[in-house]
C-alpha cells in the first residue's frame, strides 16, 4: 500500500513536469483517489500517460483496469482488460490509451 502512495506521488510530479513543460502552471493535489475497486480507487497503480488535452491515464493493474481523469484528478471512465496492466501508451491517432501487457 506505501509503495501505491509512493508511485502516485512520483508520477503526480511527472504530470506536474508535463504540464510545466506545456506552458500552464503546475498544480500539485494531496491526494489523488485511495485504496480500493471503485470508481477513482486503485490497487497496485503500475503506469500513468497524460494525452495531449490534460486527461490522465492511469493503469490499475490489480483492478485490470484503465482509469481516465481530468487533470483536475476528477474520474471520467474506466474499462476492464483481459490481464493487469502493467504500463500505458498513447498514439496521437487514437482516441485512448492502450495498455501495455504485465
Amino acid at each position: 500500500m506505501r509503495r501505491a502512495k509512493v508511485f502516485l506521488v512520483i508520477c503526480l510530479g511527472v504530470l506536474a513536469l508535463a504540464v510545466a513543460v506545456a506552458g500552464a502552471t503546475p498544480t500539485f493535489l494531496l491526494k489523488w483517489g485511495e485504496v480500493g475497486s471503485g470508481s477513482g480507487q486503485f490497487l497496485g497503480p503500475n503506469g500513468i500517460a497524460v494525452d495531449r488535452f490534460g486527461h490522465v491515464f492511469v493503469a490499475d493493474t490489480y483492478n485490470n483496469r484503465i482509469q481516465k481523469f481530468t487533470s483536475d484528478g476528477v474520474f471520467l471512465t474506466q474499462w476492464g482488460i483481459d490481464s493487469a496492466p502493467g504500463g500505458l501508451n498513447l498514439d496521437a491517432s487514437k482516441p485512448h490509451a492502450t495498455s501495455g501487457r504485465r
